[in-house]
């Protein structure tokens, strides 16, 4: 029988930079990517995407989106599956830690509590009607696993050295101007896409960032990201030790 190691990100645009990720870092430990690199992706549909690893004969790993970091209902689609060919030997969970959610559930300490114990949950109510689960779950927290962040954090440490004064000083000084008149901040996701819109050039003809496709797309550009930059590290050894282990 042959294994399943589900990797589980909160939406759609954390699936296209895990999989970016996968193939810029990861490709010697690849026995097969699915889709091809130049493929368009989607995670419109909920479908997962698949990558077959070659340490290990028939031992695959799919991406999945969860909508949320809440969305218990798809969190327990995620550490079930009711494949009679395939075992699902790992669920690891890759959110934010951002302290943009509820008081209870804000921040890493909060966020890796509130998962693993709905994860625990969960468990324990398919065991009880004994559907096959998850053998383990592990968790990886944007953007290190020890401080309180998100993904954006990670990017921003991935802007190559010419384009960082956009973040160090452009984007300061706009947040510093909002404050003072008093406006909404805006959010580290908006920061992002300010960010590669300002960097293209205006002959770019790819899709806006907004867009699904547009994003993705973006996530390829080699005049963007630092795919070696220092804040991917910690996320980095998180996969590397998961593709280590099975």
């Amino acid at each position: 029988m042959s294994q399943i190691v589900n990797i589980v990100v909160e939406g759609a645009k954390d699936a296209y930079f895990l999989h970016e990720l996968i193939l810029r870092r990861f490709s010697a430990a690849l026995r097969q990517v699915i889709p091809s690199p130049n493929e368009g992706l989607s995670y419109t549909n909920g479908e997962p995407m698949e990558f077959a690893h070659c340490h290990k004969e028939g031992c695959f790993y799919r991406i999945c989106v969860n909508n949320g970091y809440n969305n218990i209902g798809a969190m327990k689609k995620h550490l079930s599956d009711t494949d009679p060919y395939r075992e699902l030997v790992c669920s690891a969970f890759v959110f934010d830690s951002d302290i943009t959610g509820v008081t209870e559930d804000s921040g890493v300490i909060a966020r890796r509590k509130y998962i693993t114990d709905k994860v625990s949950l969960i468990k324990t109510e398919l065991l009880k009607t004994h559907s096959p689960v998850a053998k383990e779950t592990k968790v990886f927290l944007f953007p290190n696993d020890t401080n309180d962040g998100d993904l954006e954090a990670v990017m921003k440490g991935m802007a190559l050295p010419l384009h960082r004064p956009f973040f160090a000083v452009c984007w300061l000084g706009f947040q510093y101007l909002l404050s003072v008149c008093q406006y909404l901040r805006l959010s580290n996701k908006s920061m992002i896409y300010d960010y590669v819109e300002a960097m293209y050039e205006k002959t770019n003809k790819v899709a806006r960032v907004k867009d699904k496709q547009g994003y993705n797309k973006n996530m390829r550009s080699d005049g963007l990201w630092d795919w070696n930059a220092k804040s991917l590290e910690p996320l980095v050894a998180f996969m590397a030790r998961l593709f280590a282990t099975y």
